[in-house]
């Protein structure tokens, strides 16, 4: 990916162009290893954000998420396998905390990840490296929603 794609990737993710999480979760259909390395790098953004044991996450529905989506129950278990218990979305829970995610590939070989948690928005983009594994590549972008 040329420099100048990756600059344009990173303006939109802090310019939020592009739709996004606010309106509700979706994801592109992928591999399951691509889906994987997303969940965990996702997980990975949430943990920083709060304490994994302690806390409470709703995944916003993710009607939106295409027919194959493999992101979605991946993300499920990384979340549960790093210590997030998770509640159903649209049924009350004190206290816990709403996750709604936006997964794309803007062009061939990359990937732009956007996690909204409450109402800060976390945005990272991936390319495919020469061994076909996705890797973060520009910066990660971090704003607060309204």
């Amino acid at each position: 990916m040329s420099a100048a794609a990756i600059f344009l990737a990173a303006s939109m993710c802090v310019l939020g162009v592009g739709g996004g999480p606010s309106d509700g979760s979706t994801a592109v259909p992928m591999p399951a290893a691509d889906a994987a390395r997303m969940a965990q790098a996702t997980t990975a953004l949430l943990a920083e954000q709060m304490p994994p044991a302690n806390s409470v996450v709703i995944l916003k529905d993710a009607a939106g998420c295409a027919r194959g989506d493999t992101y979605s129950p991946a993300l499920a278990l990384s979340l549960r396998q790093a210590g997030f218990a998770l509640a159903v979305d649209g049924q009350p829970t004190p206290g816990a905390h709403l996750v709604r995610y936006h997964v794309s590939a803007p062009w061939e070989d990359s990937v732009l990840l956007r996690v909204q948690l409450d109402n800060r928005e976390t945005s990272q983009l991936f390319t495919r490296g020469l061994d076909g594994v996705l890797r973060e590549a520009g910066p990660l972008s971090v704003r607060t929603v309204q």
